[in-house]
């Protein structure tokens, strides 16, 4: 049973002006990831896209959603990139903010070396942001082996770097068959499952 998700709670749009002012993303090509960071959890990505920035071109800045004790670490390595005005650390996003938080990216990258479904690749592609994923892990799964995104080696630097660039030039919109993941085809296969079931008793 794969996880479903609540279409109707995002919806795709455009840029809330507000949360365009707050983290300064007028006129900017906005990478986005969004997750915990904890120093247990290096494997969600973070650190391969701030590798990436200073490769990117000048106009492309990276919204890291989240907090954690690894937080103080990956400002520091921005720091150390000469990124640090480039990488945009937003912290804590309330939920009610959550749908127009991912709407601010042109993209949303996860290259997670150990995510065990990256539901976040979903919730992006519900508010029509573009999404590329890790081929390694969870991330396959949830982007339909490529289907829904882009897939790429984490470990492979160039790949992951011409997945990004391809990536921003993708189109927003909501994927149709981002329909496999909503709710409703969650209930449609739970129904089935239990009607096999009690054919066989």
């Amino acid at each position: 049973m794969p996880n479903a998700i609540h279409l109707d709670q995002f919806g795709s749009g455009t840029r809330d002006p507000a949360l365009e002012r707050r983290y300064g993303l007028a006129k900017k090509r906005v990478l986005m990831t969004f997750g915990r960071m904890d120093a247990s959890e290096r494997y969600k990505g973070f650190d391969e896209v701030l590798d990436l920035l200073p490769a990117l071109d000048p106009d492309i800045v990276y919204l890291l959603a989240g907090d954690g004790n690894d937080r103080a670490r990956l400002e520091a390595k921005a720091v150390e990139l000469g990124v640090a005005d480039r990488a945009i650390f937003a912290g804590y996003i309330e939920e009610s903010e959550k749908a127009a938080t991912y709407r601010l990216a042109d993209l949303y990258v996860m290259p997670s070396s150990g995510e065990g479904f990256g539901f976040v690749l979903i919730e992006a592609l519900a508010c029509g942001t573009p999404a590329l994923g890790s081929r390694i892990d969870g991330g396959r799964e949830a982007l339909l082996g490529g289907e829904l995104g882009i897939l790429v080696d984490p470990t492979d630097r160039g790949a992951l770097h011409d997945a990004i660039v391809h990536g921003l030039m993708q189109p927003r919109g909501v994927p149709p068959r981002l329909s496999y993941f909503a709710f409703p085809e969650f209930t449609r296969r739970l129904q089935a499952l239990v009607h096999r079931v009690a054919e066989r008793r």
